[in-house]
């Protein structure tokens, strides 16, 4: 594993966070990062398994029928799909690049 910020390897192990995702110490830049550090799931309040599960419904379902299974704001599930369109697009276009989840 290497830090997202400066590309060191020396990274400590330091528990882990709210959603259950490993979380680091970068002992060469001293930021703390987790498994989730720089992708799409990084800012979102959704447990993980809800973010796959909106990722692998997306396509078949509406957002509001994916909220209302979950029991969310349809707002919040429509934020999330459309962060994942725009990805998905910009990787398309290849104006983003294949480490960004």
């Amino acid at each position: 594993m290497r830090c997202p910020y400066c590309g060191a390897s020396r990274i400590h192990k330091d528990g882990y966070t709210d959603k259950g995702a490993a979380k680091y110490h970068c002992l060469n830049c001293h930021e703390y990062l987790n498994d989730l550090t720089k992708t799409i799931f990084e800012h979102h309040k959704f447990p993980i398994e809800e973010m796959f599960y909106i990722l692998k419904e997306m396509e078949n379902k509406s957002t509001l029928q994916i909220s209302k299974e979950l029991g969310r704001k349809y707002d919040s599930v429509l934020a999330f799909v459309r962060e994942v369109q725009e990805i998905a697009e910009k990787r398309k276009q290849g104006s983003l690049s294949k480490g960004t989840c």
